[in-house]
């Protein structure tokens, strides 16, 4: 081929691939590919170091600034260009004649542009949406949902019940044995309109007079402002079944004063029941009087009669006459929620908040409170008050004083089985211990876990090592064999100590930050992060995340006046 027909064959595929240029059917697409997620990933990593820089501005005493990202607008635009040009049209080099067809050389130039104008809107959260998504309390439809995404009853019902029981120092007690029955599977929770509602319904009322009611439009039902607690102990072996029972009773008797009459008696004849069973035999209840007979079914069926306990926001209805069988003794309301903001405040510092969710700890803190046998991949992080008060000054003192208090209150046998059940839930690394000799980790955790409960004896290790985590330290009433149905006031105490030694998020504080972590901020010079390695916090503080935007409402942009002042 000649050198000419070369030139025009490049000019000709040059105009080709012009044509060819990707037009918004290609660009479209790949913008999307490309700048969806990378959006995603900005919003969501700022919106994590935001909540954290908000808990350290409360650990402060300061307030807490959101600002939401309310409208990510892409603009694409893109344009192509082609310049050519040609040399010795119709010119013959050797003779200098004009020849058809000759060209001598030639380019072919395309340019492509290509430009993204974004346009991010900001708001600040303020006024009205300020106070429905930080101030306003949680609403208590939002805590199914919750516990259907898998999260743990026990941590949820603490991040976002400020009162759980009508007495107020049986929180801890009503906390621990909810989140036990939780773990063996038994319960299951919904939210319900109170009993009694219908009644205060004037068409209801009118009903019931005989009176004919004629409603042009359907009756709107009554708001589920309770949340019920139902129990399911089916499928369950009896010796668990016997267990799940006598939770199950603890727990009524904590709400006595709000169930009616025909409830009570209901548990007053299953807690007489629970007396007389000694224990199970495969599937067969023993009996402790000679000659006494019961079956796995007649437990079950005197728990059917208690099913489920309510747990109320509004004053209930209830008979006038103390006698009768649905007369509450005490009708008014209990269960009070959370505001998004009050979880956030459970990170401070101070004498009159019952139970730190959160707290900032030093790295060497966080490394000894991670390291203990019994906090592998658990639902929070559960340290004993002896090793509590002992660590760095960050640490908060009067929480320590407060805890010391209960815990001197304790006689020594009972704080000899508080702190025994909660080195049992790490002997495990006995066992893990034994079988890795070599991982510095673990031995470090053994040395850790024999500090703490060298005192106790535990069972040897065996020759193959644990697969599974222990299970969560959850209530103190973890003795199959007890026959304990009403909680003592001791057992009160020491229910709601192991409940002020939990921790559901570790926000460390150190001079610089490490090289991994989860999340980070720097605040005045310091580095405040959750450890790469903190699981439990981390998946906590997503908890956290979701719960400070559950109620959150779509902010409604500022208005623009415009004023017309017409023509001069």
């Amino acid at each position: 081929m000649t050198r000419r027909a070369i030139a025009f064959a490049n000019f000709l595929i040059g105009l080709i691939a012009v044509a060819e240029l990707p037009g918004c059917n290609t660009a479209g697409p790949l913008s999307i590919a490309e700048g969806r997620l990378r959006y995603n990933d900005v919003i969501e990593h700022t919106a994590q170091k935001q909540l954290l820089l908000n808990l350290v501005r409360v650990s402060k005493n300061q307030a807490p600034v959101f600002i939401d990202v309310t409208e990510v607008d892409a603009s694409l635009s893109m344009s192509g260009a082609l310049s050519s040009s040609l040399i010795g049209i119709g010119i013959d080099k050797k003779g200098g004649a004009f020849r058809v067809g000759s060209i001598t050389s030639g380019t072919v130039t395309p340019t492509v542009a290509y430009s993204e104008s974004p346009t991010i809107r900001f708001i600040p959260l303020q006024g009205q949406a300020l106070v429905q998504q930080l101030a306003a309390a949680i609403s208590v439809d939002s805590l199914p949902p919750l516990f259907d995404s898998d999260v743990p009853l026990p941590t949820m019902i603490d991040f976002a019940v400020d009162r759980l029981t009508p007495g107020y120092y049986d929180y801890g007690a009503a906390l621990n044995l909810i989140g036990q029955l939780d773990w063996e599977t038994a319960i299951t929770i919904a939210t319900v309109a109170p009993r009694g509602e219908d009644a205060a319904n004037p068409s209801a009322e009118a009903a019931g007079k005989n009176s004919v009611i004629v409603q042009t439009v359907p009756p709107v039902p009554p708001p589920h402002t309770a949340l019920a607690i139902y129990l399911q102990p089916y499928g369950l072996s009896c010796h668990d079944t016997l267990f799940v029972a006598r939770l199950w009773t603890q727990l009524l008797g904590l709400y006595s004063a709000v169930r009616t009459n025909a409830e009570n008696a209901n548990r007053d004849a299953l807690e007489t029941l629970l007396t007389r069973i000694e224990g199970c035999e495969g599937d067969r209840l023993v009996m402790r009087q000679p000659g006494a007979h019961a079956t796995k079914q007649t437990l079950l069926a005197a728990l059917e009669k208690v099913p489920s306990i309510e747990l109320r926001t509004q004053p209930l209805k209830t008979s006038a006459d103390p006698r009768a069988a649905n007369h509450v003794n005490n009708p008014a309301p209990f269960l009070r929620m959370r505001s998004a903001y009050a979880i956030l405040r459970s990170i401070e510092v101070s004498d009159y908040n019952p139970a730190e969710l959160i707290e900032i700890v030093k790295p060497q803190d966080e490394v000894t409170i991670a390291d203990m046998p019994w906090n592998d991949g658990q639902q929070f992080h559960i340290f004993t008050f002896q090793q509590y008060c002992r660590l760095g000054q960050e640490i908060n003192a009067s929480k320590c004083r407060q805890m010391r208090a209960i815990y001197e209150s304790l006689s020594v046998p009972v704080r000899d089985a508080m702190e025994r059940t909660i080195c049992q839930r790490g002997a495990h690394i006995m066992s893990l211990a034994a079988a890795n000799p070599k991982d510095d980790r673990v031995q470090g955790k053994l040395r850790l876990w024999r500090q703490v409960c060298g005192r106790f004896s535990f069972t040897p290790p065996t020759a193959e090592a644990p697969t599974e985590t222990p299970t969560p330290v959850l209530t103190m009433g973890e003795d199959d064999t007890s026959r304990e149905t009403t909680l003592t006031p001791e057992r009160l105490s020491e229910e709601e100590l192991l409940r002020l030694q939990r921790r559901y998020i570790l926000v460390v504080s150190a001079p610089t930050l490490p090289p991994d972590t989860f999340v980070s901020i720097e605040v005045d010079g310091n580095a405040y992060y959750i450890a790469k390695d903190d699981v439990v916090s981390q998946r906590n503080f997503r908890l956290l995340a979701m719960i400070s935007l559950i109620q959150a409402v779509t902010p409604v942009p500022p208005l623009t006046p415009t004023l017309g002042v017409g023509s001069h």
